[in-house]
């Protein structure tokens, strides 16, 4: 994280400590909804039809056709969808952070299309901060 962030945020937090600053009302709703939709895609039937994405452009070739057939390589503990659900959470969490701490988020969840070879990819830029990815 870069350090003049890393600023704001202890600036920021020490004034939500000290009572000096408080969340907006637009934050928290906008938190209650990321919830929601995190439960939702964590909790959700994962039963869905194979596409190519974003993520997967690192995985080797052998593992995504593997995936598209439906052939399991690995089984996922048990605790998986708490880590990914956790991981959610503190994604949102740290983006209102730094727009209350003044941080200049300029887009969140951005969703992106990236054609190769005529197929479209499609994923998201997690935040753009200062036209930084």
């Amino acid at each position: 994280m870069n350090n003049l962030i890393k600023e704001y945020l202890q600036l920021y937090l020490q004034k939500v400590v000290s009572g000096d600053a408080y969340i907006s009302p637009d934050s928290i709703s906008f938190f209650k909804d990321e919830c929601a939709k995190a439960l939702e895609k964590q909790f959700a039937d994962k039963k869905k039809d194979w596409s190519m994405r974003m993520s997967g452009l690192g995985k080797p070739l052998c593992q995504q056709q593997l995936e598209r057939d439906k052939i399991k390589t690995e089984t996922m503990e048990y605790n998986a969808v708490n880590r990914f659900l956790f991981g959610d959470l503190l994604e949102v969490l740290l983006y209102i952070e730094m727009k209350e701490a003044g941080v200049n988020v300029e887009d969140y969840q951005k969703p992106v299309t990236l054609e190769i070879e005529g197929v479209k990819l499609k994923g998201t830029l997690d935040i753009i901060i200062d036209g930084k990815v």
